[in-house]
């Protein structure tokens, strides 16, 4: 693993310069010792996330900046919450300018426009969508570079162990069951009653649960999971297009499926009729976007690859749940692309879950009636 000669920040295997010092990486952890080192001084502690908007703020103004780690590796997240949080070190050199740089830097925390006045933008760093000059989640300044027109990327600094030690996880305990449960289910139906939905709810509620602990305790923010600040108006419009577009492409792929693999019969499921099936087809959506096209996608963009490929890795996972015949499956996987291509164009869940939604309600609610 490539690691910063003078921050001593771990990065993921492929990268080759710091974004915070713009250094070499280097193949070796580096031996520093920067907490109140001799030429260290401490300039205050923040929060993780003040911290990390401050420290943006000092290297702009070409003060180099440590963030102790000594504190962010207790209890996550806690440390984010924490009324002291982390220690920031300057340079000793440097410690009378980057005082003038936080006496500023807290002036214009009360003097800064509300975000909700501002244009939004997307951090040239990380890519966020953020509101203001800085970027809440890496520091940035929005003015540094062009604002990036293309897709969402990974923090820069989020150890590769801990991420892939995550996504074991994820998929040990959020889909795996998913997928064994579909599978049992295809082959050993069984009615499902009112009390069996309300329960995949209840687990697909708190899978979105899971989700947002790992990504706040990473110190991510929460877009990781397509949420973000959006206009509730143009949602269900763009949830409409969304729902055409998979109309489209879920009949195109099936008329060009079914002469060669044929027509998939529906199982033999008694499935819920009740009032309630609109709502549970909603939440099962909405699970789905959240978990398929954003976490999944986002984590396997982190690692490195193409995101073509991470785009078809998050849905091949997203197809293993989905245990129809052949043509039912291809046409899954199409209409996971399409879905995923809005996503990575849009950064938002919620029309997704409306457009997949409104989609289910069509193709399912003749099968259950």
């Amino acid at each position: 693993m490539p690691w910063c000669p003078q921050c001593a920040s771990e990065f993921m295997v492929g990268a080759t310069l710091c974004p915070d010092c713009k250094s070499g990486l280097v193949e070796r952890k580096p031996e520093l010792d920067l907490p109140l080192g001799k030429d260290w001084a401490l300039l205050t502690s923040l929060p993780m996330s003040s911290a990390q908007v401050l420290r943006g703020a000092l290297e702009n103004e070409g003060i180099h900046t440590q963030i102790d780690a000594e504190a962010s590796h207790t209890m996550l997240p806690l440390h984010l919450m924490s009324t002291v949080g982390v220690r920031i070190l300057v340079p000793g050199r440097q410690l009378e300018e980057a005082r003038q740089v936080l006496a500023g830097f807290k002036s214009e925390g009360v003097t800064e426009a509300a975000p909700d006045q501002e244009a939004s933008t997307f951090c040239p760093r990380c890519s966020l969508e953020f509101k203001g000059r800085l970027c809440p989640t890496c520091g940035m300044d929005r003015g540094s570079s062009p604002t990036p027109k293309g897709l969402p990327m990974p923090p820069a600094k989020i150890s590769r162990r801990v991420m892939v030690m995550e996504l074991l996880v994820v998929l040990m305990v959020v889909w795996l069951p998913l997928m064994l449960s579909s599978l049992w289910d295809r082959f050993h139906p069984s009615p499902r009653t009112l009390s069996w939905e309300w329960y995949g709810a209840a687990i697909c509620a708190g899978s979105v649960l899971l989700l947002a602990y790992l990504v706040v305790r990473n110190g991510e923010s929460i877009q990781i999971l397509g949420l973000r600040d959006t206009s509730w108006v143009s949602e269900p419009i763009w949830g409409v297009v969304i729902f055409v577009a998979a109309w489209i492409v879920g009949g195109l792929t099936h008329m060009l499926a079914e002469p060669y693999f044929g027509v998939d019969e529906p199982p033999p499921v008694e499935d819920y009729r009740g009032a309630w099936l609109p709502l549970f087809l909603l939440i099962g959506a909405a699970f789905e976007e959240v978990f398929v096209r954003a976490y999944l996608f986002h984590r396997f963009v982190h690692f490195g690859g193409p995101v073509w490929l991470s785009v078809v890795c998050a849905n091949l996972l997203f197809v293993a749940f989905h245990p129809y015949g052949v043509t039912g499956m291809i046409a899954t996987f199409a209409l996971g692309i399409m879905w995923s291509i809005f996503y990575i164009f849009g950064r938002s869940v919620p029309r997704l879950a409306i457009g997949h939604f409104l989609y289910n309600v069509a193709v399912l609610w003749p099968v259950v009636e």
